[in-house]
Formats: structure tokens, sequence, C-alpha cells
């Protein structure tokens, strides 16, 4: 809502005269606000109206006026302001009013905001701005002219633009000048001040001076003051600072910070906090009185998406809208899975359930407590079969991570695995230089799988009910390995080991039912290099003068490998090679699923191809083989 309130005049100071009919008379600069606005004083009204000696007339006139200040409007939005004055043309009893050919110019006013604190003396047009002037002139046309018919005047100019950016806090000064002889255009290098030149002009003093010649005619402005409007300044929405669109941990406190906004020299006399979860409706509500621009909450926040805001009030009483609402997570240990009973057969899955999983860690043991698993992956699938058949009594323990990296506890099952045994099926194996070739006899009624074992680890290499021949070319040269029909059900039964070894030079890549053996290799005249690594960060912290390793759970193995092949055994090459996943198998006990990362060939005397190609290892399930 708009209030206007009036802003009288208190004082103020007449600017310089020049003395224009004789040179004999210097420039007069009277220095007093006795006259001004009806003194008492016939002294200081003859002291502040005397501006010329004798019967010499001044041709310029004017005023520096000051006005009093009140601090209801501090801070406030200035929306007008008017500066109001009165002349009114007095003339001693000898003397006659103003005539039309004493002045044939428009009567003009002219009007400059100024600070305190400057000599106001031969002020021009040249120099006001470098004299502390706050703001160009205000130059209004009045179209009236003080004569016989009009012998006062009175005046209301909007000075809103030199006023409300300058005085808002402290009291306002304008300079002001009036005149009549005004043709179009301002004097400029021989004007001491902003007045119009004029036969007779005011002198801004109320009453007759007692040593005015008796054929003075003057014009004093009897009064003058400012109506000042305005509205409450609007608060600005605070800008939130913490929490936003981040994670804090359960286990520490909350504390929302802001900053206060102003377009003024006010406070923030109180802040109202709204917090909430995310899927709730009500939020909850905190006063802080005071100018602090954070808070913290004296209770943990469970888990969960939370929501905040905040309002402010300044010191004049006028609040805010709330600010753009934030958004944060407070995450911390996650609940232990809920683990699934496994099916009751040999080779089962274990299922469970999990909120918010980024990896598992497994751990299943046997009757005797022995560890016989143990796997930690990154993942979020929630199932996991084990690596090897199962019978008995069991224990699994398993937990979970979540994106916060916080392990949950363990959860425990026992579990049993019984139930009949299968009858057991034939194996037979023949071994050749660089493969293995099974044939195995069995119910097809039944499922049986055949198994691999190399230094006790179990690679099960079918597992299908009609599978009654099978080829092993993933084997190492010089590595023994013992080989087993299982049939299963509930449980299981395997029919006595067969071991078998391969005995090969170069190496072999092979993808599907295709082969290629590099005889002429590597190992016969050129050298191979090899690379393991593991995924790794080095990370800077502040404090330390070297980085951390962080380790990751995934390994990375390369080889670098030569070879020369034949024109024909080039084209087979490059068949099992097009998408660059093969099989590689070697005489320096490598065997693994391989994708080739960078492959240079180059044409030998016509006769086939030098081959340079570097190998990354991978999970073995990305290359099928003895399709």
């Amino acid at each position: 809502m708009a209030t206007t309130i009036q802003l009288n005049c208190t004082g103020g100071d007449f600017l310089s005269y020049t003395a224009r009919t004789s040179p004999n008379y210097s420039t007069i600069s009277t220095k007093t606000s006795a006259g001004l606005l009806g003194s008492n004083n016939e002294s200081e009204k003859s002291a502040a109206a005397h501006f010329r000696p004798g019967y010499v007339w001044a041709d310029y006139g004017g005023a520096l006026l000051e006005f009093e200040h009140n601090s209801v409007i501090e801070n406030k939005k200035i929306t007008n302001v008017s500066l109001v004055y009165y002349l009114q043309q007095r003339h001693n009893n000898n003397a006659e009013p103003l005539k039309n050919s004493d002045d044939a110019g428009k009567f003009v006013e002219i009007i400059c905001s100024y600070k305190s604190g400057y000599e106001l003396d031969q002020i021009t047009l040249d120099n006001f701005r470098e004299k502390g002037a706050l703001s160009e002139l205000l130059v209004n046309e009045i179209g009236d002219k003080f004569n016989s018919n009009l012998t006062e005047l009175s005046r209301s100019v909007n000075v809103t633009e030199l006023f409300k950016s300058q005085f808002a806090n402290e009291k306002a000064r304008f300079i002001i000048s009036t005149g009549v002889n005004y043709t179009g255009s301002l004097p400029m290098a021989d004007l001491y001040y902003f007045g119009i030149q004029s036969a007779e002009y005011m002198y801004y003093e109320s009453g007759v001076p007692s040593s005015l010649n008796a054929y003075d005619r003057y014009i004093p402005l009897t009064f003058c003051h400012l109506l000042v409007t305005y509205e409450l300044m609007p608060q600005p929405d605070p800008v939130p600072v913490y929490p936003c669109g981040i994670s804090i941990k359960e286990a520490d406190t909350v504390t929302f910070t802001w900053q206060f906004n102003s377009e003024t020299s006010l406070e923030q006399s109180r802040a109202t906090i709204q917090y909430k979860k995310s899927t709730a409706e009500n939020w909850t509500s905190i006063t802080s009185n005071g100018n602090a621009t954070s808070y913290t909450l004296s209770e943990h926040l469970e888990q969960g998406t939370y929501q905040w805001r905040v309002m402010v009030r300044n010191s004049e009483g006028e609040d805010s809208d709330y600010c753009e609402t934030q958004t944060f997570n407070i995450f911390g240990k996650p609940s232990s899975p809920v683990i699934n009973t496994p099916a009751n057969k040999a080779l089962t899955e274990i299922n469970w359930q999990a909120s918010g999983q980024e990896a598992v860690e497994i751990m299943l043991y046997d009757a005797n407590n022995n560890l016989i698993e143990h796997v930690t992956e990154a993942t979020t699938n929630a199932s996991y079969k084990p690596q090897m058949f199962l019978f008995g009594n069991y224990n699994v323990k398993i937990r979970i991570k979540n994106n916060a990296d916080i392990w949950s506890d363990f959860s425990q099952l026992g579990f049993s695995i019984s139930g009949s045994t299968p009858s057991a099926g034939t194996l037979l194996i023949m071994p050749f230089d660089d493969y293995v070739k099974l044939e195995c006899t069995v119910d097809p009624n039944i499922n049986s799988i055949i198994v691999r074992k190399e230094k006790g680890v179990e690679t099960i290499l079918t597992e299908s009910k009609n599978k009654t021949s099978y080829e092993d070319r993933t084997v190492k040269s010089g590595v023994i390995y013992e080989y087993v029909l299982r049939t299963w059900t509930n449980g299981y039964t395997d029919t006595p080991s067969k071991q078998a070894i391969c005995d090969y030079e170069g190496a072999i890549i092979s993808k599907g039912e295709k082969e290629l053996n590099l005889k002429i290799s590597d190992e016969q005249f050129i050298p191979h290099s090899g690379v393991k690594e593991r995924a790794h960060a080095l990370s800077d912290f502040v404090g330390r003068d070297y980085p951390l390793l962080e380790l990751g759970n995934a390994n990375r193995n390369s080889i670098t490998k030569r070879f020369f092949v034949t024109t024909d055994e080039f084209e087979t090459f490059l068949e099992i090679t097009k998408d660059l996943k093969v099989y590689y198998r070697d005489g320096h006990n490598n065997a693994f699923a391989a994708a080739i990362t960078r492959l240079e060939y180059t044409n030998f005397n016509n006769m086939g191809y030098i081959l340079q190609f570097e190998l990354a290892r991978l999970a073995e399930e990305e290359v099928k083989i003895n399709v």
C-alpha cells in the first residue's frame, strides 16, 4: 500500500549573483540560510535578500534548498517525489508590477539534485557535474510569465528520478532556479549558476527587507516542500545453498544453509525452513529468529529422498516467497537381503530380495563349516548359481552394498540338498595333440554333464540330456586334466575320473566350430610380450603428498603375439576373428576367451602373412566353442 509524507524545507544557501550595470561591482555571494522561508529577523532578511547594492539590478538568481529527513522512507520503494513551491511577485509602493515589456521570454525552472559538502560559488553549466551534482538538469518550460496579470505561481514538479536513488537515507538537497527571459537555449560560459537572465528576479525571501530601494521589485519563494510517496520494498527470495542435490550419511546431521538477499540495508529477522520426505504430503516447519542463515536439525533423518525450502522475513516485517524447492538424499547401511530357500536339486540356484543393491558378497559353507565358495561381485542381479554340485547340508551368507559404498549386515540361511541319486553313465576319452574327444553313454531321461577338473577346480563343459560326444578344444598344452560324466537329479553321481594330456606347439585360436593352429609360432623365433593390469585409480587428497591407489574388482590380462600364416590360413584367421572375439590357447599355459584389441598383418614374399595382434582376456562365457 502506498503512503505519502511531506518533507519540509529546513534551510539552504543562496547562490552567487553578478552585478552587470557597473564593472565596479564584484560578485556578491551570500552564504546563509537567513531570510529563507519567512525568517522573522529583519537584519537577516536584509542580508539574505540584498543581492545588489544601490541601484544595480541583478541578472541571475537561485538557491540550494535542504529538506528534512524522515527515517520512515529508509529502505522503502520510492514511487513518486514532487517538489512543491510557491512564488509571489512583490514590489514596493513606488514600483510597478512586472510588465510584458520587462520580460519577453518564457518562464522556466531548472532543478538539480546535489551532494552535501560542496562549495557552490560560481557554478556554471560547464562545471556543475564536478561541483557535486547528483543528476542532470531538469528544465521545464512553464510558459507563464510574471506580469501585471500574473503575480503568483504555484508549482509541483516530479523529481522522483532525482530523489529516489540519492536521498532515501539522508537529507535531500536540490538547486532550484527560475527565470522569465528564456528564449530557447541556456546561457553557457558567462553563467555562475543555473539561473536564467531576467530584468527583475526572485530573491527566495519572505517579506520586504527595509534596505531595498523604493523601485525594487522581487519575486520571493514563500514556501517549499517535498511530497514523497513510498511502498514497502518487496523482500527477494533467499538462495538455497546446502543441501542441494547431494547425499548425506544417515549418521550425520543435516544443516540447511541459504543466502539472504536484499536490495537495501535491511537484515533478516526470521527464517522459516520446511522439509519433508518427497513422498509425504505435509511439510515439517521450523522457525529460526534472527539473522542466522543456517539451521541444523537436532534429530537424524531416516533414509530416503527429502525436499526442503526456506522463506525469510526482513527487519521491516516483509516476507519473501519460498525459494525453489531443493532435494537431497539420506543414505545409510542398507537392509540385509532376504534369502529364499534354494530348490532341492544338486545344480541349484540361490535367490534373494534386496533394496538398493550395487554389489553382493556370497559365502557358501558345507556341513563341516568349510568355506567352499566365496564370491564378491559388482552386480544388481539377485541370484547366484553355485559353481559346484551340492548334496547334503549347507549354510549360505549374503550381504549387499549400496551406491554409497556401505555394506549391509550378513543374512544367513541353512538348507539341504537331499534325495535319490541317479545311476552313473559311462565315459570314454581320446586325447589328441591339441584337443580331447569325449564319448559318453547315459540314460536320455536323466540330466548329465561333462565336468573337467584342473588342479581341483571344476569346469562344466556341457549341460545336456542328449550330448553323447564332445570335443574339448580349450585345453592347454602339457597340462593334465581329469574328466567325469556326472548325472544328477536331487543328488548326483560321477563316473570314475579319467585323465588326459595334450601336447602341441604354437598357438590355436578358435570360434564356434572353426579353429586355426598357428604352427610357425612366436616361441620358435619371435618373442612375445604380455601385460597384466587391474582396474585402478590414483586419487589425490588434501594433506597428502602422493595419491592413494584404489583398486577395482576387474582384472585385465593382455598379451601381444606374432605368427606367420599361409594365404589360406590367413583367410581362415579373418573369418574366425571377424567379430574380434576368439578362444586362445598356446604352449605358454594360456587358455582363455579373448578380444583382439589390435591387429597388424604384412604380406611376406607372397607366401603368406606375418600377423601381430594383441589379446585382452574376456569372461569365458563371451566366446562359444565346440557348439
